[in-house]
């Protein structure tokens, strides 16, 4: 999200492949649906997991931090970013929604950051310099604040479980490739105008490590991907690592709003909106 962009074409660059990224993996989260299961027995290793996802991707808030990590090659020239945010987001299934985002990106030496609020049907944006608001229905801005990366066992080759001296399960997984990929091509169908009528995006390689507690909450979550993409004939390559520490969810959860909301310049919605997808 920008209000102002950096002028430079190494900027430019990471701009745009930035935003191809973060749509295609937003086509890889779509598959993280999956069921709980309940007994009164001892679990499997795989129905604690299963469990602990199914509970976590139906909490109404969550306080987390996420930090992201990235190392792009784009036809020989190689580029590093990192990316932090801190996420609270309450009421998320209702017109009551309260989100607080600050997002900090760090590229080729330059810092920015940018902070979102949502609170009363209004959409809050700020750059540091620029600070503006907008009303805005609570379904729009649902998805900006996402931190769930945990993944479908559907697309596992591996699944090992050992517990920490914490007593909370530690959850060591690794993707198979085919099955991801086979995904990936059917959930990016109609996606020419990302990827072009050539493009390709393809999943190297994907590993991770997800924390359980006895109550089967998600309590850390820390994912490393590979990945290669064509798209308007050029090819770039991602390393990525994501890592996502969550402070606290349901009931817990408290969003924190800055003092000066109430300053910010109202504008058209859709001058906010155009903002929010730039």
């Amino acid at each position: 999200h920008q209000l102002r962009r950096t002028d430079g074409p190494a900027a430019e660059q990471e701009e745009i492949c930035m935003k191809k990224l973060l749509a295609l993996l937003l086509g890889a989260t779509l598959a993280l649906s999956m069921t709980g299961c309940s007994s009164e027995e001892a679990l499997t290793p795989e129905e604690i997991y299963d469990q602990a996802i199914a509970k976590s991707q139906e909490l109404d808030a969550v306080d987390g931090d996420m930090t992201i990590s990235m190392d792009m090659d784009m036809g020989g020239m190689s580029l590093s970013m990192g990316m932090d945010a801190r996420i609270q987001l309450k009421n998320a299934t209702s017109g009551d929604m309260e989100m607080a985002m600050i997002l900090s990106t760090d590229v080729l030496g330059t810092s920015m950051q940018v902070e979102e609020y949502f609170k009363d049907g209004y959409f809050y944006m700020s750059d540091g310099t620029t600070k503006v608001k907008a009303p805005f229905d609570y379904s729009e801005v649902a998805g900006q604040a996402q931190m769930n990366t945990a993944t479908s066992r559907d697309f596992m080759e591996k699944l090992e479980m050992t517990e920490d001296e914490n007593g909370n399960y530690v959850f060591t997984y690794s993707i198979a490739q085919d099955r991801l990929n086979d995904y990936l091509d059917g959930a990016l169908e109609g996606m020419d105008d990302i990827l072009g009528e050539t493009g390709s995006f393809v999943i190297n390689e994907m590993n991770g490590t997800c924390v359980i507690d006895k109550e089967y909450n998600v309590i850390s979550d820390n994912v490393h991907m590979d990945m290669d993409m064509t798209a308007e004939g050029q090819s770039l390559g991602y390393v990525m690592d994501i890592s996502i520490e969550y402070n606290a969810v349901g009931d817990a959860v408290t969003v924190s709003f800055p003092d000066d909301l109430d300053s910010y310049e109202e504008v058209d919605h859709d001058v906010l909106a155009g903002a929010m997808a730039a």
